[in-house]
């Protein structure tokens, strides 16, 4: 695993167990046993690094609705497709649900607007889902 993957990966606990304004940058490397030059390196500053981690556990969630086939299926199984997709993505990504419950409760105050296409992409399969 190279030190880019390390600190994602301590970063993604770290932020889904304390939340954004909890974790300190020298907290991260001491957990992922990595020096800060090495954190700072990969990422602009803690702003930064939370962001990819957001857009990380995102993607994991689009993967799964980019194969939710809208021609074939009604609105009924597109919609327990769309569950079915969400639960294993919850599954495979357990911080995905701490991270956006931090997020709601903080009114999305550390989400800047590169995460925006992320959660637009998800409402608008959403919204297709309903409208069918």
């Amino acid at each position: 695993m190279s030190s880019k993957e390390i600190i994602l990966k301590v970063a993604t606990k770290e932020f889904a167990d304390r939340g954004f304004n909890a974790v300190s940058m020298n907290d991260l490397s001491k957990k992922a046993s990595i020096n800060k030059a090495t954190i700072y390196h990969h990422f602009k500053d803690k702003k930064t690094l939370y962001q990819e981690v957001l857009k990380i556990e995102m993607n994991s969630l689009l993967s799964f609705n980019k194969k939710l086939d809208f021609d074939d299926k009604s609105g009924e199984e597109l919609l327990v497709d769309y569950i079915k997709a969400l639960t294993v993505t919850i599954k495979e990504n357990p911080y995905i649900v701490s991270l956006c419950l931090r997020e709601v409760a903080n009114y999305g105050a550390n989400i800047d607007k590169s995460l925006m296409p992320y959660i637009e992409k998800d409402l608008e399969y959403l919204s297709k889902i309903i409208n069918k």
